[in-house]
């Protein structure tokens, strides 16, 4: 994963660049998240068009969740 200053050396000089990050997806999203294929698809179609982000928004992973009845075990 690119870190905040990745993001900004990557798409340097690249004046119709946007950066989206799926989360655990990788370069594959494109291949198994029709939102990303969309997304593609249309910076492709007119790339000075500013994309949204309901894409990423759609495919965020929930935070990890430990019901509250689950007992930590004790380390010895």
């Amino acid at each position: 994963m690119l870190q905040s200053g990745g993001r900004k050396e990557a798409t340097r000089g690249l004046t119709n660049a946007q950066h989206f990050f799926i989360a655990e997806a990788g370069h594959g999203a494109l291949a198994y998240r029709d939102c990303v294929k969309d997304m593609t698809a249309a910076f492709i179609d007119n790339p000075a068009r500013k994309l949204g982000d309901q894409c990423v928004k759609e495919t965020a992973v929930q935070p990890f969740y430990i019901a509250p009845w689950v007992k930590a075990e004790k380390a010895e």
